[in-house]
C-alpha cells in the first residue's frame, strides 16, 4: 500500500469518526429528538 493511499484511508477514517461524534452531540443535545437507532441520517 502506497503512503498516499494510506494518507486517504486516514483522512476517510477521521472524517467519519468526526460525523459519528457530530451526530452523537446533536442527538444528546436534543433529547426530543426520536431518532431510531442505527439511524445514520
Amino acid at each position: 500500500m502506497t503512503a498516499a493511499r494510506a494518507a486517504v484511508y486516514v483522512l476517510l477514517g477521521l472524517i467519519a469518526i468526526t460525523s459519528v461524534t457530530a451526530s452523537t452531540a446533536e442527538r444528546a443535545a436534543e433529547p426530543n429528538t426520536q431518532a431510531p437507532v442505527g439511524s445514520t441520517l
